[in-house]
């Protein structure tokens, strides 16, 4: 993977240096912007903060980000954050962490209240809305803009275009129409 990003930057010419390592505190030294994605415990963590809630009779749609697997996410994965801000704070204070791991807003805010380091949390879910307008419209996903409004997993489109027409009534007729899972 890091040859891709290394020869991508390379290809396109941008003036960003970019390094690998396992060792955590090389990584975030002198760092400008750290990008986490994490996940505590790996797949049996993951499948223990589903199956606990359900012995107890409690079904969850998203178990990673609302009610009990996602408190319980939210005690495996801040800590864990919480730990990289803090060595951030002496090893690069100016910094900015993207975050992308779940549950966003809990970890935004126990990094802000807990260390000096700005956090960004960044949900992926408006991207869907883009590629099911694109398979359901039947259209290209490269010309699909949309303006969203909301936080983490609460978003709503307020907008969809196709390069410059207005798509979203369109999109919404077709998608409530659909007989066929799409994905």
């Amino acid at each position: 993977m890091y040859k891709v990003v290394y020869n991508n930057i390379l290809r396109e010419n941008i003036d960003l240096d970019v390094s690998f390592t396992t060792n955590i505190k090389d990584a975030l030294e002198n760092s400008d912007f750290v990008i986490i994605t994490i996940r505590v415990g790996g797949s049996i963590a993951t499948e223990n903060i589903i199956k606990i809630p359900m012995k107890y009779g409690v079904q969850q749609v998203v178990g990673d980000t609302t009610g009990p697997s996602g408190i319980l996410k939210g005690l495996l994965e801040i800590p864990v954050i919480l730990d990289i801000a803090t060595m951030l704070e002496d090893l690069s204070s100016h910094a900015i962490i993207l975050n992308f791991t779940n549950p966003i807003t809990p970890i935004g805010m126990a990094v802000s209240k807990g260390t000096s380091i700005r956090i960004i949390g960044l949900c992926h879910g408006i991207n869907h809305i883009r590629v099911l307008a694109s398979k359901l419209l039947k259209i290209d996903l490269n010309n699909i803009y949309p303006v969203a409004g909301g936080i983490n997993h609460l978003t709503w489109c307020t907008s969809l275009r196709y390069s410059d027409k207005d798509i979203l009534e369109n999109f919404i007729e077709k998608y409530f129409q659909r007989k066929v899972k799409v994905f």
